[in-house]
């Protein structure tokens, strides 16, 4: 009996993105691929995000809030955003408790959480409840790589070189970086928000990047090969959430030893 209703176990994935648009889109699509391969799907919105995007959201995937501690409109324009993040993390991690908390008494227990990296804080949460927890970087390989680069401060910033190198990547100027890499004050806390995507990272049991390998190879073997070598992390997943064709895949498995243990390690460029 206990092996038929094992069986029968429909996996379910939390989603939490960043509540700007050119975040939620990405995992959005993301989501209704995972859906399409019959996993169960459940979007987080902020409170205040939910009641101006209402019609966004309607489809398959059911929707669930958590409060950022800005219910009625979102703060970033009224508090900035230094303000808003840590506003976001107090509030956000008891009320994103409390949805599991919620989920799992109500016969609809969580076993995943995809979260935006820039909500580094809600991926401790799904741990403490004994969750897997999958990092989904919304940017490409290339930008995550020159910010990573930052996080672990092997460039300074401010940035004052004419030409930078970055593995993977051909030689880039000043000017095609990010204004706030050679001036942090343009942006008041976009520096510390991208930065801070990293932290906890190491936490998670996969990392998703929204990118398309063919377009970025060298830079995507160069993010699997460092994860392969230099982190925990065992899976790393290029996806592509706007390909034409769900079901075809590139696989690269490699064997390693960790912790004393042979283990397989595994890098996708995942079109589904």
């Amino acid at each position: 009996m206990a092996k038929e209703e094992t069986s029968k176990h429909k996996p379910h994935c939390l989603i939490l993105p960043f509540p700007i648009q050119g975040h939620i889109n990405p995992m959005l699509q993301f989501s209704k691929r995972l859906a399409h391969k019959g996993i169960e799907i459940t979007l987080v919105a902020t409170k205040a995000l939910l009641k101006t995007s209402q019609k966004e959201f309607l489809g398959s995937i059911s929707v669930e809030t958590i409060s950022n501690g800005f219910d009625e409109v979102e703060g970033i324009g009224t508090v900035g955003l230094e303000a808003y993040l840590t506003r976001f993390q107090q509030v956000g991690t008891l009320s994103l408790s409390e949805l599991l908390e919620k989920l799992k008494n109500s016969g609809r227990p969580v076993d995943c959480l995809i979260y935006d990296p820039f909500l580094p804080w809600s991926v401790l949460v799904a741990k403490k409840f004994g969750l897997f927890g999958a990092a989904f970087f919304t940017q490409s390989c290339a930008v995550n790589t020159i910010y990573y680069h930052m996080y672990k401060e092997q460039i300074k910033v401010p940035l004052l070189k004419k030409e930078v190198l970055f593995p993977g990547l051909p030689p880039l100027d000043l000017s095609d970086m990010p204004s706030f890499i050679h001036d942090p004050d343009s942006h008041p806390g976009s520096f510390e928000l991208v930065r801070d995507q990293f932290q906890n990272v190491e936490v998670a049991d996969f990392v998703f990047v929204n990118s398309i390998y063919e377009l970025e190879e060298e830079v995507c073997m160069y993010i699997y090969m460092y994860s392969y070598t230099s982190t925990s992390l065992d899976q790393v997943f290029c996806v592509s959430v706007h390909d034409p064709h769900p079901t075809s895949h590139i696989q690269l498995r490699n064997k390693r030893r960790k912790n004393g243990n042979q283990s397989s390690s595994s890098f996708y460029m995942e079109h589904n």
